[in-house]
C-alpha cells in the first residue's frame, strides 16, 4: 500500500544566508527541479567547510533528486537522492529531516526495512513530525504490521489534521480489514481535500459496494471513469456488479465486455459476463 506520490519536501529554512541556498530554496519551492539540483551543487562547493550549511545542501539535492525521480519514475535519481541525504547524515549526524527523507526514499525503491530504520530514528528525533509517521505508517503497511501502521496514520492526523495522504492511506488499509464503514469515512475526508484523485473514489466505490449501498458506489465508480477513462478495468468491472446487483442487466452487460477486451483471462469478470447474459 504505496502512494504513487511520496513527495516529501524538506522545510526549507528561511533564514538561510548562503546565497547559493537561498536561490536553490527558491527554486526548489518553484519545482525547477533542474536548477535546483544545479543551486545546490554550487552551494555545496561554497559551504567552506560550514557542516550546518553542507548538511543543509545535501539534503535539499537530495529533495530535489528524489522529486525529479518520483516526476520520472527513475530510481537512479532515487539512488543519488539517497547518497546525498548520506553525506548531509554525514556532516550532521543528528539531521531528523535527512533521515525522513533517505527514508521516504528507500521506501520508494522498496527497500522497506531501511525505510523503517531510518524512520524510526527521525521519529525518535522528532516525535511531532506528521510526515515522518505517515510514511513510517507506509512502511509498517507493506510488512503486515497493519495496526502499527494504523496507529502511525491515526497520529499523524491528531498531529495535522489536514494530513489527508494519512487519511487516504488509513483507509486502504481499513477496507482490506473489511471494516468498511470506517474506511468509506477516511476516503471522504480525503477527497474533501483532493476531488482530483481518482483511485480515491474507485476505493470508496468498492467500499460502498461491499456495504450493500449500490447505488452510491455507482456514483463514485462513475466519477473514477471521468477522471481515468481509459485502460481503468477495475472501475469498469466493480460499475458492472452494481449494476447487475441493482438489476441494470443492459447497462451492466458493456462494462463486463470491456473489461474482457482489457483482459480477456479475468476469470472473475467472466462469471459476471456469463450471469449477466
Amino acid at each position: 500500500i504505496l502512494l504513487a506520490c511520496l513527495i516529501a519536501t524538506p522545510g526549507l529554512a528561511a533564514e538561510a544566508d548562503n546565497e547559493f541556498l537561498a536561490k536553490a530554496a527558491a527554486s526548489l519551492n518553484r519545482e525547477e527541479l533542474d536548477l535546483a539540483v544545479e543551486q545546490f551543487s554550487h552551494a555545496i562547493k561554497a559551504s567552506g567547510g560550514n557542516r550546518e550549511q553542507l548538511a543543509s545542501a545535501y539534503e535539499w539535492r537530495c529533495a530535489a533528486l528524489y522529486k525529479k525521480g518520483l516526476l520520472n519514475n527513475n530510481k537512479a535519481l532515487t539512488r543519488e537522492a539517497i547518497s546525498d541525504c548520506n553525506k548531509a547524515v554525514e556532516a550532521k549526524a543528528d539531521h531528523q529531516r535527512a533521515y525522513r527523507l533517505r527514508g521516504t526514499a528507500h521506501l520508494t525503491i522498496g527497500d522497506t526495512f531501511r525505510a523503517l530504520d531510518d524512520l524510526n530514528v527521525a521519529q525518535s528525533m522528532d516525535p511531532q513530525d506528521p510526515l515522518t509517521l505517515q510514511n513510517r505508517g507506509l512502511a509498517f503497511a507493506r510488512v503486515g504490521q497493519i495496526e502499527k501502521a494504523i496507529a502511525d496514520f491515526n497520529h499523524s492526523i491528531q498531529i495535522k489534521s489536514d494530513n489527508y495522504w494519512s487519511y487516504y492511506n488509513r483507509g486502504r488499509l481499513y477496507s482490506t480489514q473489511g471494516r468498511h464503514d470506517t474506511a468509506i469515512d477516511d476516503f471522504s475526508s480525503f477527497i474533501r481535500f483532493r476531488r482530483d484523485y481518482e483511485p480515491a473514489y474507485l476505493h470508496r466505490g468498492r467500499s460502498w459496494l461491499s456495504t450493500g449501498a449500490y447505488q452510491q458506489s455507482l456514483v463514485d465508480l462513475y466519477e473514477s471513469l471521468r477522471l481515468k477513462p481509459q485502460d481503468n478495468g477495475a472501475a469498469l468491472f466493480l460499475r458492472g456488479v452494481s449494476l447487475y446487483l441493482l438489476e441494470r442487466y443492459d447497462e451492466a452487460l458493456p462494462d463486463f465486455e470491456e473489461v474482457v477486451r482489457l483482459d480477456n483471462l479475468d476469470a472473475v469478470n467472466a462469471m459476471w459476463l456469463f450471469l449477466t447474459r
